[in-house]
């Protein structure tokens, strides 16, 4: 198993913690250690495997099977060269247990049984997930086994009703990774983000009603955060090192996001403690939201509302 030095929260630390408890034989997980958890992960000393190590390469040459929320190539480095390496890799078995639910992205091109990037096992978090898999993906029933994300079971509410927490997490743009500040500048996604944070209507709607506002940038535009501002006490900024984001997901009494998958974690989280766990999934143009919650009965709302933050 793989993770990056940052993303240790992620499902596959869940995965790997639960073969920790159940079989601890040859099971390895590959960790830089410039890791902020690499203490922490310590306990399993002897089943962590530095990133990049000589071990980590011998090993990933030998394993029977890869196991990860990324492609076959995340577990040796992001977008290599042809190499001995990744042509081996290429030809090993990869159960994924991906980034999030499918059902917001159209990621048929990224990872259908066509495609360059097709695994053997496809991780589903539920019959209707499994069925976009099986019926627009070209997977096979049998590969697609329905087990929810093992990072569901670390999630515990710890919202505080009295000092409630907006969590606002725009997802990636694929056009935008890479590129310099000032073509980040000049994006409809920076313009309308920062001009949402400097809304001073925002502003007064957090301080009339007590909110807390945190931004948490998406981990593949975390280079730019430091372009994005507010004199708001009221409004915290965060990048991806900074904070494990489920801790946040659990924090926060309300989500707003366009369409980043993270959603559905704080949807979960909220039908296990039956809170009143609001989710805002927003589009810019226009600036419309749609409105989601679960309420204590359990029933869920849905409604459509324009707004004019920005």
């Amino acid at each position: 198993m793989r993770n990056s030095a940052s993303q240790l929260r992620k499902t596959v630390f869940y995965f790997f913690e639960y073969c920790m408890k159940n079989k601890k034989d040859n099971v390895f997980f590959i960790l830089d250690k410039k890791s902020p958890q690499w203490d922490y992960m310590q306990q399993y000393r002897k089943n962590i495997i530095p990133a990049l190590s000589f071990r980590h390469i011998l090993y990933l040459l030998c394993a029977d099977l890869l196991i990860s929320p990324d492609g076959r190539h995340h577990a040796y480095a992001w977008k290599p060269m042809p190499n001995p390496v990744t042509r081996t890799l290429n030809k090993q078995k990869l159960y994924f247990l991906q980034h999030g639910v499918l059902a917001l992205k159209n990621v048929d091109s990224l990872f259908s049984v066509d495609s360059s990037s097709s695994v053997d096992y496809f991780t589903a978090s539920s019959e209707f997930e499994k069925n976009i898999i099986v019926n627009r993906m070209g997977y096979n029933p049998d590969k697609v086994p329905v087990t929810g994300l093992a990072r569901w079971d670390g999630l515990h509410d710890t919202s505080d009703p009295e000092h409630p927490v907006i969590l606002l997490m725009p997802t990636w743009r694929s056009w935008l990774e890479g590129q310099n500040d000032e073509i980040f500048r000049q994006s409809d996604y920076y313009q309308h983000y920062t001009a949402l944070l400097n809304s001073q209507e925002l502003q007064n709607y957090l301080k009339e009603h007590e909110l807390k506002l945190l931004f948490y940038i998406h981990p593949k535009l975390q280079e730019f955060i430091g372009t994005f501002h507010s004199e708001d006490s009221q409004i915290e900024l965060y990048s991806f090192d900074s904070v494990p984001l489920n801790q946040l997901i659990m924090h926060c009494s309300m989500m707003i996001t366009d369409y980043s998958s993270a959603c559905w974690d704080a949807y979960y989280q909220a039908s296990r403690s039956c809170s009143i766990n609001l989710i805002l999934i927003s589009t810019t143009k226009p600036m419309e939201v749609i409105l989601i919650w679960r309420q204590n009965s359990g029933a869920t709302v849905a409604q459509s509302r324009k707004i004019s933050f920005i």
